[in-house]
């Protein structure tokens, strides 16, 4: 379960996150528990991205050929996809 705000964009400068349920009793064995929590990101400010989709244009589709595969992104980390995304500008 996630929690997200519904006030002007929110959610979109980082309101929301996990809710943990615990159930009443442990049917399982585990060593612990791990939450992952996975969300768009830009580093654009939220109020020109919903600007942009507003207008109806191409402006944030994906091209052939443009999108980086998540294996690559997980296996970089977020520093290293950083560091190409400003080599490559």
């Amino acid at each position: 379960y996630w929690y997200h705000s519904h006030t002007m964009l929110q959610e979109q400068k980082g309101v929301y996150g996990s809710i943990i349920i615990h159930p009443k009793e442990k049917t399982l064995e585990y060593d612990k528990d791990l939450v992952v929590v996975l969300s768009d990101w830009t580093n654009e400010k939220p109020m020109n991205v919903l600007r942009n989709l507003k207008r109806g244009n191409e402006w944030y589709q994906v091209k052939k050929g443009t999108a980086v595969p998540l294996s690559r992104v997980i296996s970089e980390g977020a520093f290293g996809a950083q560091l190409k995304f400003w080599r490559d500008r």
